[in-house]
């Protein structure tokens, strides 16, 4: 299907810049996709007629009402952002505050190229960063209150978000995880490293976190510091990590 039916119109393309014989225009196609956040294009073949097929779905993959909030969030540049930059949006959309760590869960890009990314944000007046050195977090600037999950989990009356039900990405992970059963804080890191690992500060900041707002609870509420101490989901979680569900793609 790359053979020209005629040559000659193909070479003049080619003198005015306008064509090619590479063969690189269907990763032209590919890369135009993924930068406007649409469903991967798919190709298959219909060996009875000869034919190949190339379904081209123009259908985004964020979901419309945070598609307008990021809209109304950073204005008509929103329309010009790559793949990378509507991922950091998409997550600081959806939950309180973001680090580079995390974002790196959900893409390929290198730490250090995300870094990049949030700083030119930064500076775009896109997040603003909290706290400094490998702890910075990032929060969306001019956060919509009124219709998001991550960011409002619910809301109070006066259509006023209740800052007590946002949670980050590594909580929303912990939920997830419990939802399978109880589970140690071990088996919580383990689950999200892939490996046995000492437990950092941070990771004991978000259990704690999650157990001041109820979301988590000790199996032996009178025993928390025995060995055979789980954590498990409450009805108050188990509620947040549902309205999450309904509106976060995970990977």
């Amino acid at each position: 299907i790359s053979d020209a039916r005629n040559p000659h119109l193909q070479r003049m393309f080619q003198f005015l810049g306008l064509g090619e014989k590479a063969g690189s225009g269907f990763m032209k196609i590919l890369r135009a996709w993924k930068e406007q956040g649409w469903l991967r294009p798919l190709v298959y073949e219909e060996y009875e007629n000869e034919l190949t097929i190339v379904m081209l779905p123009m259908l985004s993959m964020i979901p419309d009402h945070i598609h307008d909030d990021l809209l109304q969030a950073i204005g008509e540049e929103y329309q010009t952002t790559d793949e990378l930059q509507r991922l950091i949006l998409v997550l600081a959309h959806q939950f309180e505050t973001i680090s580079n760590n995390e974002i790196s869960s959900y893409s390929s890009e290198h730490p250090h190229d995300i870094g990049a990314v949030l700083r030119k944000m930064v500076q775009k007046g896109w997040l603003i960063p909290l706290g400094r050195g490998r702890g910075m977090r990032y929060r969306l600037k001019n956060k919509i209150q009124g219709g998001q999950a991550g960011g409002q989990a619910g809301g109070q009356a006066g259509g006023q978000a209740d800052e007590n039900l946002e949670i980050t990405v590594g909580e929303w992970h912990i939920l997830k995880a419990l939802a399978g059963g109880a589970k140690s804080a071990k088996e919580l890191k383990e689950i999200q490293s892939g490996k046995s690992v000492s437990l950092p500060g941070s990771f004991k900041e978000r259990l704690t976190r999650l157990r001041e707002k109820e979301y988590i609870a000790y199996t032996l509420p009178d025993k928390p510091k025995s060995p055979k101490q789980k954590y498990r989901l409450t009805d108050k979680g188990n509620e947040i990590l549902k309205r999450y569900a309904k509106e976060f793609v995970q990977s």
